[in-house]
């Protein structure tokens, strides 16, 4: 069974197939400890496996184990960060994965980073088109209020070589602080991804995709902040079938539609912007009204960015910030500004002979 990156996102439900944080390539810095800051670890990266964009907002990291000087992929590793329910323990979120996966519980054989651990073995199965990769084994372990999953997924033909990989991350595992998202606004991805066929963006590495229904239109990354427990900084991309926003009385039109559709407030302005030979604009801050908040308490400060991507189609991409200290809201704030200064509509894809 062969598949690439590509198909394995949608295989797997993944809401983007971002690209890797570090596309570099370079040997000596694949086999460096990487760290992991805003998730509270670091690890040695499994040898020979190729870093690979992340599949969803709890994802740490993945690796994928290639076909020599192919994108074919063979298997995946990840490591993945849940919260705990309440009154959950190891044990019991162990028991729930392996019921899911049709797996068993067993000691880890080694502790992670001096916490106790479980893994879970699960047996190999032959790849199909709707399932090309399955779970096979899994370590386990806790810390605070969360989980971590050491996973990876593979055809059988894998599986002995996904084991080890899981085995070597696990055994290397090293704890450290959590930091706040806000402390890693940079670098970015190593390169922008397209969107849409339509255009391409580029976002802080540390963002994770969220999962949306991407045949409306629309995708979003985020910073979730696990000292706080919360959505720190999210950015929507929708697209809307309307042209003309060159036009200053078509940006006043839907600055009225945006204000009522995210519940702001206080009226914002348009702030033209210019980079990359495109003409944008991003609205002033302006907060959400807290008699429309669902659950009450601080409201969020949002930012629209404008777009035109060609006469009939353009990209509104929303920045939802959420209550913070001044430094930090403006730190957000200014990456919101490169964000969008990253927004470029693709050519059209060439007519049909």
């Amino acid at each position: 069974m062969r598949f690439s990156l590509t198909g394995l996102a949608l295989l797997l439900g993944c809401s983007l197939a971002l690209p890797a944080p570090d596309a570099s390539g370079d040997a000596a810095a694949r086999s460096a400890r990487e760290a992991f800051p805003t998730f509270g670890f670091s690890v040695l990266p499994p040898a020979g496996w190729t870093q690979i964009g992340e599949g969803g907002p709890n994802h740490a990291a993945r690796w994928a184990l290639t076909e020599a000087d192919s994108d074919v992929i063979l298997a995946v590793v990840f490591i993945e960060v849940m919260p705990l329910r309440e009154g959950q323990t190891l044990s019991d979120a162990a028991a729930a994965m392996a019921k899911e996966t049709g797996g068993t519980v067993h000691p880890a054989g080694a502790k992670v980073g001096g916490e106790a651990a479980v893994a879970i073995h699960v047996a190999p199965s032959d790849p199909t088109p709707e399932r090309p990769v399955a779970p096979v084994y899994a370590v386990l372990t806790a810390r605070g209020p969360y989980v971590y999953v050491i996973g990876g997924l593979a055809p059988a033909a894998s599986a002995p070589s996904t084991v080890a990989a899981v085995d070597g991350l696990h055994r290397s595992w090293q704890w450290r602080e959590l930091d706040a998202p806000v402390q890693h606004l940079q670098p970015f991805r190593s390169e922008p991804f397209p969107l849409f066929g339509l255009l391409r963006i580029n976002v802080p590495a540390i963002l994770r995709p969220y999962p949306v229904d991407r045949r409306g239109g629309s995708a979003m990354v985020g910073a979730y902040n696990y000292l706080r427990g919360r959505n720190d900084f999210m950015v929507s991309v929708q697209i809307a079938p309307v042209g003309g926003m060159e036009k200053e009385e078509a940006r006043m039109k839907y600055r009225e539609v945006f204000a009522q559709r995210l519940g702001l407030a206080q009226a914002f302005t348009w702030e033209p912007t210019h980079s990359l030979g495109v003409q944008r604009w991003l609205s002033t801050p302006a907060q959400v009204d807290p008699n429309k908040l669902p659950s009450g308490g601080p409201s969020p400060t949002i930012r629209v960015g404008i777009v035109p991507l060609n006469a009939k189609t353009t990209a509104l991409v929303v920045f939802t910030l959420a209550d913070a200290p001044p430094e930090e809201l403006q730190a957000y704030l200014q990456v919101a500004e490169a964000i969008l200064r990253t927004v470029e509509p693709l050519p059209p894809a060439p007519e049909e002979p």
